[in-house]
């Protein structure tokens, strides 16, 4: 769970699959080799959170975590 106390889960990374847990949003392209893959959606409210946002993440195996990020946020 997220600082901001925002529902955040795990999702399956495909065409079509929601982006936000609140919103609408869809992904249009997956690379190939991500496919499948696990991935945490987050809220998109959490984009105007005045402080930052931790997010604690424990993984059951080891595993290659990507972080993605808008620029344009900045």
């Amino acid at each position: 769970m997220p600082s901001t106390g925002a529902d955040y889960r795990m999702a399956t990374l495909e065409r079509g699959a929601p982006l936000y847990t609140d919103r609408n949003y869809r992904i249009r392209e997956v690379p190939l080799e991500l496919e499948g893959e696990a991935f945490l959606q987050t809220a998109n409210n959490d984009a105007d959170a005045d402080s930052g946002i931790t997010v604690k993440v424990e993984l059951r195996q080891s595993s290659t975590v990507y972080l993605a990020d808008d620029a344009r946020a900045d």
